[in-house]
């Protein structure tokens, strides 16, 4: 027994799909109308999320990638050989960089850590400096 699907062309969301039989302006107020709800939901979001405590199983994550990063450098420092160096380069361009890019990158572990990431990236280089 088969069942016949209809295409009813591309795929709105419930209220503008609505506001687009009561007219384009009713479409219009209600894409403003949910870009707004948006908006409110990322407010609420970072309010209660954006300044919680790390839990545990976090923060063991988060020191975990910070202490292989700075024992891949250091363990690196001086080796020879191909492999050696693209270790090393690869944890100096994640050291050095200084835009929190993406979630494990250096400053953004430092700062979920509550760690002053110019200070502690001072301190790594000067252990690997001959």
């Amino acid at each position: 027994m088969g069942y016949a699907v209809r295409n009813e062309g591309p795929s709105r969301t419930p209220a503008l799909a609505l506001a687009g039989r009561r007219g384009p302006r009713a479409a219009e107020q209600a894409a403003d109308d949910m870009a707004a709800l948006d908006g409110d939901v990322l407010v609420r979001y970072e309010a209660v999320y954006g300044r919680a405590e790390l839990s545990p199983g976090t923060r063991r994550l988060l020191l975990a990638v910070l202490e292989e990063g700075i024992r891949t450098l250091r363990a690196n420092a001086h080796r020879r050989g191909a492999r050696a160096l693209r270790l090393r380069r690869e944890a100096l361009r994640w050291l050095l960089g200084r835009e929190p890019a993406g979630v494990f990158s250096f400053a953004t572990i430092c700062d979920a850590l509550d760690l002053d990431a110019r200070r502690l990236r001072g301190r790594i280089l000067q252990t690997i400096d001959p």
